[in-house]
């Protein structure tokens, strides 16, 4: 299952930076499939810190809802409409599907091939060589796109009478299939969440996705969970020192490349340590990365402030609104 590990919405340093060390420590300590993600645009400094230590950029993301492409079912075969039917009849028996989606030439979608469709065939002793095109199929009354929100059409997919939706592209190419239980079954990913502990400070489609784990120094406001779940919280400065101090905790030492990672995640959010937020805390795990890093602090926040600030291009409002929590 694929795990996501996302700030909040209008991501700053500290933000993006605790989620790219974070998913290492997790890759590192046994967690599979793990990815960070931005949630949004990624700030200009941000992308400072990649560039200065050689990192790729982690992806921008504009939301985590689950879509139909996510729930199909990758071992349905699809039936071409130039094949035999006795054929089609063989891929249809040994799918142990009750139907099979159907495309024709050009790969777009032309029906479902369902026995009982096919019914009048075998009392008629029709010639099952012809192609499966010029037999009866079942046309659903419900075709999914592959990029619909399951959230918006879950309800109608389970009262459809029918087990098997095909599933199409805009430009109706069959894709494939989802079968009617996908849309009952857990969504095939999870959330760790840093810097924030809101779904409405999320990135969008958070609220639909379980949430394994929570690192935060703001105030929690976080909903109940249907499991129990991993939550770091601490009056610290920065994200990134929760994160700094979970890798000591485990045993592990970030590369050079994660602690300078790190460290500009601590010096963007305590301003260099001279926030009234900074803690001892802040400054211990900073001193302990540098010796990782091989660079200072202070160093890394010259960097950071030389690049322009987004706020010098922005109107008042536009400024106030690019960091503003619900």
């Amino acid at each position: 299952m694929k795990t996501w590990v996302c700030g909040h919405r209008n991501p700053d340093v500290d933000s993006v930076m605790s989620a790219t060390a974070l998913a290492d420590l997790r890759r590192r300590t046994g967690m599979e499939d793990v990815e960070a993600i931005c949630a949004g645009r990624l700030p200009g400094r941000a992308q400072w810190v990649f560039d200065r230590f050689g990192l790729k950029p982690i992806r921008t993301k504009r939301d985590v809802y689950v879509r139909v492409r996510d729930l199909m079912a990758p071992d349905v075969p699809m039936i071409d409409a130039d094949l035999p039917l006795v054929e089609a009849l063989k891929a249809l028996e040994a799918s142990g599907e009750s139907s099979l989606p159907v495309r024709d030439a050009d790969g777009r979608f032309v029906g479902m091939l369902s026995p009982a469709k096919l019914l009048s065939l075998f009392i008629a002793k029709s010639d099952l060589s012809m192609p499966v095109g010029d037999a009866p199929l079942h046309h659903c009354a419900q075709t999914l796109v592959d990029t619909d929100r399951v959230h918006d059409i879950r309800k109608s997919a389970i009262r459809n009478a029918h087990n098997h939706f095909p599933v199409v592209d805009e430009n109706g190419k069959l894709l494939g299939t989802v079968l009617k239980r996908a849309f009952a079954e857990e969504p095939p990913y999870r959330m760790i969440l840093v810097d924030h502990n809101e779904s409405d400070q999320g990135i969008p489609g958070v609220e639909e996705l379980p949430v394994v784990e929570v690192v935060d120094h703001h105030r929690i406001a976080f909903a109940a969970t249907k499991d129990p779940i991993k939550y770091t919280a601490d009056v610290v400065g920065s994200t990134c020192t929760l994160v700094a101090r979970m890798y000591r905790g485990a045993g592990e030492r970030p590369t050079k490349e994660i602690a300078g990672v790190l460290i500009a995640g601590i010096v963007a959010d305590t301003l260099l340590f001279q926030s009234p937020t900074t803690t001892e805390t802040d400054r211990q795990m900073s001193a302990w990365l540098e010796k990782l890093c091989g660079e200072s602090a202070a160093s890394i926040m010259d960097g950071l402030m030389s690049v322009a600030s987004p706020l010098t291009s922005m109107s008042a409002d536009k400024a106030i609104a690019s960091d503003a929590k619900t």
